[in-house]
């Protein structure tokens, strides 16, 4: 086993990455949270757990079709 070279490093591309995806799930949290508070004060809860989980699902699937195109 070797190392790799810079050059194949630099041609890795689209990699899964857990500070990405915790970013994602982060982002959808807030903004679920804040449109759970425009329709009233008791959906931003609800709306933060759609978010979060909504945020990552798109995380996902982005990489996926990344992947694969």
């Amino acid at each position: 086993m070797r190392e790799l070279t810079l050059n194949e490093i630099e041609n890795v591309n689209g990699a899964y990455s857990a500070k990405e995806f915790a970013a994602a799930v982060f982002t959808g949290g807030v903004t679920g949270a804040l449109a759970g508070t425009l329709i009233g004060g008791g959906g931003a809860v609800p709306g933060a757990f759609a978010g979060s989980v909504i945020g990552g699902i798109a995380y996902l699937t982005y990489e996926i079709i990344m992947e694969f195109s």
